[in-house]
Formats: C-alpha cells, structure tokens, sequence
C-alpha cells in the first residue's frame, strides 16, 4: 500500500541486493496500459497530490516486541468492555478508501506491497492474550480506580439517600398503620357503648342508678309525713301544735297581692324527722288568711327520705308515680296518673353552657280535688338539681325534692 505511513521496519526492496524473494524470483508483470515510474517525472496523480508525511520517530516499531512490553492490558480490556474501541472505528473508515484508491491508481505496487505486508506478518510476534485473571480485574476494579474522588463521594452520597428514604418510608407506614388500628379500636368501643346503652332496659337503668348511689342515700331513713288536710281553718300555734315531729317555724313571709287569699306563709321545719345532708329537715308550708286562718298546707322532703330512692326524672313521674304517693302521705287522694310529663322533654330541662349537659330538670303538676268535702286545687313540682353531679361525676350528689301542695278554693 504505497499511502500507509511508512515505518522504520519497511523493508525497502533494492534491486541491486542480490536476495532472492518473493518479489524478486519473478519479472515484474507489465501490461499494456503499464507505464514505466520515473522518479524524474512530475506527473500529477493520485500519489502525487497530496505532500509527502513525514517520518514520525515513534518510541518502538511497529513489529519490534517492545511495542506490546509497557502496554496496559487492564485498560484496554476496560476500554474494550466500555465499547470505546468501537467508536474509533469509523475514523479509520477514510484511511482504508484512501489506500484502496492508491492500490487501483498503482497496480505496479500491489503486488510488491502485499509480499512486503506478508513478510512483515510472518515477522511480527503475536499478542499475548490477557489471561482470564487480568481481564476480570479490569472488568470490577478498574472502574474504582478510574473514578475521581467527586464521583466516589456523589456515589456513596446516593447510597446514603436511598437507605434514608427506604427507613422513611418504611417509618410512615409504621404511623400509619399504629394510627389505623387506634381509629379502629376507638371506634369499636363507641359502638359497643352504644349499643350496650340501647339494650339496656329503663328499669335495669334505674336499678344501676339506684347501685351507683352511694351510702348517702342508703343511710336516709323514710321520714314520717303528718297529715296536712286537718289543719285547715286552724291557727299557726294550734297547727304547729297539732303537727308535732319538733315542729318549728324557721321563716315567715307577708304576702300582698291583689286577688290572692294568702296573706303570711309561714315554713314549719320538722326537726325531729332525719336530716337531709343536701335539702336538710323535711319542712310543711302553712298559708293563712287576712284572719289568720291556715286556707293552704304543703309539704317538701327529698325524693330519698320519701322512700324513692335516686329513680331518673321520668320514671320517678311516669312510672313510679311519687306526685300522687306523695300528696296521698298528707292526706289527698288523687288518681294515679294525674300526673304526666310534657312530651317535649325541652319544656322541664335546663342545659348547661355547651347547649348538650342537662343541669336541671323541673316540672310542676296542677288538678282538682274534694277534701273532706271541700273543694281544693292540688299542685305538685318536682325538681332535680344535676350541678354537683356534672362536676363531681357522683349521682348521689344529684339533688331530688318533691313539693305538694293543697290549696281550698
């Protein structure tokens, strides 16, 4: 190939040397359209367009075994393994057209040239192949050793980012799943004390309640209740007389209002009756006339001294019917029923500042009635005080009383 850059193992045929090769055994072949190269000539052709290179002085020839001596197989293996070598590959796609070109333009040569590229082949020592332990050093260490210090640091940096966020993940999920199984469980209970409330009876309820009560109520004795009705048209002396039980007036009222027959109200306490730690004494209401007449008897104790125990507020009316036992205990029959709460229970209750906790339920109960032929009216109010009981959270420190009244007409 006469465009092959010439090296200094070229063997550069002379034909006065008296070797007898390859080239030489044999007459140069001249066809017709052979033409005879003269040094001299300066025809212009394809070899003689372009300038000369010259010669390069490289550190070894190309067919010296020195060449292959300090080459480092680790990197050409990774080189190799990195696909490099094959985009160097299109770079020599020019050289080998342009030495096609020379071959046709210099058939002369052709010959010649490949008889010297043969000897050079027989001459030139074959590479010794890396063995299978280089080439896997330079497949897994090379790449480590190759990497700058920046690289090895955004690497390790990259590991500690992926662990971080694989715990992250894994720590959300954890709270997750604890906040899950707390909604759960929250929400079974609720539905377990719903549903435990709804099954529950009103009388087992009142039998709870009644439980609940501590030995405040328990230690209550049942008071005695005086009849009321024969002190009507009595003075208070002969009436406070005539009740007994350390009868005492404990308060006196003057009364003027237009139209009502009850001019002084007096409050008779009954000493000797077992006190109440929350109402005190069982107390009876006198109401005399502008004669000091007694036209109006009435009677309070709490709902506990009267033998109701702590009933809820419906039952104690509805069920238990305390408004007409209690004015049967004073002397006034009633039949029973007459009694009965609002269908709203808004009408008798009073809730607190949250608009949901009841602090108070009060209904007052009004009809009429013959005694000892006498035509009266009767009342009745029954009240439940629940402002200690929200605080403490203790039913027993719910406050009943029971009020009747018997008034002649």
């Amino acid at each position: 190939m006469s465009n092959r850059r010439m090296q200094d193992s070229d063997y550069l045929y002379d034909p006065d040397d008296d070797l007898i090769g390859l080239t030489s055994a044999f007459p140069a072949v001249k066809g017709p359209q052979s033409v005879e190269y003269d040094k001299g000539d300066e025809a212009i052709g394809l070899t003689g367009a372009f300038a000369p290179i010259p010669d390069q002085n490289e550190p070894h020839s190309w067919d010296e075994a020195g060449k292959w001596k300090d080459f480092d197989w680790d990197s050409y293996q990774s080189i190799e393994d990195d696909g490099s070598a094959d985009d160097q590959q299109p770079e020599e796609a020019p050289v080998q057209a342009e030495e096609a070109a020379a071959e046709a333009q210099q058939p002369e040569f052709a010959a010649e040239g490949a008889s010297a590229e043969a000897s050079i082949a027989e001459t030139k020592p074959a590479p010794t192949a890396p063995s299978a332990s280089g080439s896997s050093r330079g497949r897994h260490a090379a790449p480590d050793a190759s990497m700058s210090p920046r690289m090895q640091k955004a690497r390790k940096t990259r590991h500690v980012l992926i662990v971080v966020v694989i715990l992250l993940i894994i720590a959300i999920g954890a709270l997750g799943f604890y906040m899950f199984q707390t909604f759960s469980s929250s929400q079974e209970e609720a539905a377990h004390q719903a549903q435990e409330q709804v099954e529950t009876p009103k009388d087992e309820q009142g039998i709870a309640d009644a439980t609940t009560d501590n030995a405040a109520d328990t230690q209550a004795k049942p008071t005695d209740v005086p009849s009321l009705t024969s002190l009507f048209g009595k003075t208070s002396d002969e009436a406070i007389a005539a009740i007994g039980h350390g009868a005492m007036v404990s308060a006196s009222r003057e009364v003027n209002e237009e139209g009502n027959p009850i001019k002084t109200n007096l409050n008779v306490s009954l000493n000797d009756e077992p006190n109440d730690t929350k109402t005190g004494f069982p107390t009876v209401y006198l109401g005399l006339d502008k004669d000091g007449k007694i036209v109006q008897v009435g009677y309070s104790a709490s709902a506990a001294a009267l033998g109701f125990g702590s009933l809820s507020f419906a039952d104690a009316v509805n069920n238990e019917h305390v408004i007409e036992k209690t004015l049967a205990k004073i002397g006034v029959t009633i039949p029973e029923g007459s009694a009965v709460l609002p269908d709203d229970k808004n009408e008798y209750s009073t809730y607190g500042s949250d608009g949901t906790t009841v602090t108070r339920e009060r209904c007052s109960f009004e009809g009429d009635v013959d005694v000892n032929g006498t035509p009266c009216a009767w009342s009745a109010v029954l009240s439940y005080d629940y402002t200690t009981q929200v605080v403490t959270g203790n039913l027993s420190d719910t406050v009943r009383v029971i009020y009747v009244y018997v008034t002649q007409k």
